[in-house]
């Protein structure tokens, strides 16, 4: 008797193994939902509107208005992506690059160089939400506001439920 129940009992084993493997190998993958960050909606909005923001302080301190220049805007499109990937905020890149640097490795040369960075919660206003941070918030406003800095670059990204933003200004 002793005999067919240790026999039944490892058939029973054997079975509910087999029967956990095939049905593990039969399963449908997992579907994740794709989530559609709100900051990185319309990048070119939040630049056009963060670049109006900066405009309007520095009229009203009767300084000349900032350009959005295509070169500076990919050297922060580059670094804001290492922001995000790596869910640190800092001025140095992975490699340990400064501003000054990652501008040089593109090609670019300019005197003077300001570089504001920052992470918040997403947003469908990051231009808005950014510019209050770096103005209200934060020493690096008036880097946005300085007569020497004529032109800027500036690029988003989002990960994990947050933006990030980097704005470099130069002249």
């Amino acid at each position: 008797m002793r005999q067919i129940c240790r026999t039944n009992w490892i058939w029973s084993l054997v079975f509910l193994i087999f029967a956990s493997c095939s049905s593990a190998s039969v399963r449908e993958p997992e579907v994740i939902p794709a989530v559609d960050p709100l900051c990185t909606r319309n990048v070119e909005s939040a630049v056009l509107e963060l670049q109006r923001g900066i405009n309007m302080l520095r009229n009203s301190r009767n300084n000349q208005g900032i350009i959005t220049d295509r070169d500076l805007s990919d050297v922060a499109h580059n670094h804001v992506l290492t922001l995000a990937a790596s869910g640190s905020i800092g001025h140095m890149d992975n490699v340990g690059h400064t501003p000054i640097e990652r501008l040089e490795q593109s090609g670019l040369r300019r005197r003077f160089v300001a570089e504001n960075v920052a992470r918040f919660e997403d947003t469908a206003y990051p231009g808005r939400t950014v510019l209050r941070y770096w103005w209200e918030r934060n020493q690096e406003g008036e880097n946005m506001i300085h007569s020497r800095y004529r032109r800027m670059g500036a690029a988003f990204a989002a990960r994990d439920g947050f933006c990030y933003a980097v704005l470099i200004l130069t002249d």
